[in-house]
């Protein structure tokens, strides 16, 4: 998550210095969220449980917190997501309880 962050500062302060437009800036910001949302989603993916669940919340509820790119990028995590089997979950809940 770090690089992705470094990445957007560093746009925006190398803009500053190339006297950029905003509209020129945008472009380049929505060139960088084309190819970082789909690397944030399988992020969201590999770390699983709550950041799954929190990424099918910015989904349904992120028009206007996130970029469009982002919310669009989330939007599978609504019905993609493959469940978890009984056994695995009964396995987490036994080790975290100590049951």
């Amino acid at each position: 998550m770090a690089p992705l962050i470094v990445k957007y500062k560093y746009l925006n302060f190398k803009a500053k210095i190339d006297h950029c437009s905003p509209d020129e800036l945008e472009e380049r910001l929505n060139v960088y969220r084309a190819t970082t949302a789909p690397k944030l989603v399988d992020l969201i993916l590999r770390l699983g449980g709550i950041y799954i669940k929190i990424g099918q919340v910015m989904s349904t509820i992120g028009q206007g917190l996130l970029p469009q790119q982002y919310v669009d990028a989330l939007k599978p995590l609504q019905n993609g997501v493959p469940p978890r089997g009984y056994d695995e979950i009964s396995r987490i809940i036994e080790k975290s309880t100590g049951k």
